[in-house]
């Protein structure tokens, strides 16, 4: 299995019988075998992690299909729309869906014995311009859904890192490493701030994948 970190939440993963595309925003997408199927992923309309040039795709990828979650707006036809709380069997990728602590949902894709999460915008959003109030229930939120997963073995998550949340930029991820047995964690959501990954790692006992660069790719 090959990974590319794309860009801001967006990785392509290729395994031996199908690619998949998560929350493609920014980036080059490398090039893939032409005849071998791609799944696009989008977990929800924000435009960091939707970009409409992914309907161009078809020009050079003859076997794509897309995955979106339902408050994704367009007039593209889409093979698969997706809410909260949902199980589908789509091209021999067992998709289950969560629903985000901000928009959209996340994704948990089976596919040749992986078990492949993507958190898309779910994660524990705590600030500190907001009231204690919301931020408790942010709290129970995130708790409700990441919850659900206890009983999954993880293969490879990406989770969200982000930076702008100052003092509690790290929160998200420690909770969910705290519940969840998960094996590779892929940061993503940093907006290139690539220090936040050292940060992480010089404090944590379970180190997320240190990722440097737009393009780089990892074998597992």
């Amino acid at each position: 299995m090959k990974i590319t970190y794309i860009g801001h939440s967006g990785f392509l993963i290729e395994c031996d019988s199908v690619n998949l595309l998560f929350d493609y925003y920014e980036g080059s997408i490398p090039k893939i075998e032409y005849d071998k199927k791609l799944i696009v992923f989008v977990s929800h309309f924000h435009h960091d992690h939707f970009n409409k040039g992914i309907f161009n795709l078809f020009k050079t990828h003859p076997n794509v299909s897309y995955v979106f979650s339902s408050d994704v707006k367009t007039t593209h036809e889409i093979d698969v729309v997706v809410s909260e709380n949902e199980k589908v069997l789509f091209e021999n990728c067992d998709i289950q869906t969560y629903k985000s602590t901000d928009s959209g949902v996340a994704f948990l894709v089976k596919v040749e014995n992986e078990t492949i999460y993507h958190a898309g915008d779910l994660n524990l959003w705590l600030w500190n311009e907001e009231t204690k109030e919301d931020n408790q229930s942010m709290q129970e939120n995130y708790s409700k859904e990441i919850d659900k997963l206890k009983d999954i073995k993880i293969d490879i998550a990406f989770l969200p890192l982000d930076p702008r949340q100052e003092e509690y930029e790290f929160a998200g991820i420690e909770e969910f490493v705290s519940k969840i047995e998960v094996d590779t964690i892929f940061p993503m959501h940093f907006w290139n701030d690539y220090s936040i990954i050292e940060r992480y790692n010089a404090n944590h006992e379970h180190k997320v994948v240190d990722i440097k660069r737009k393009g780089q790719q990892f074998k597992l």
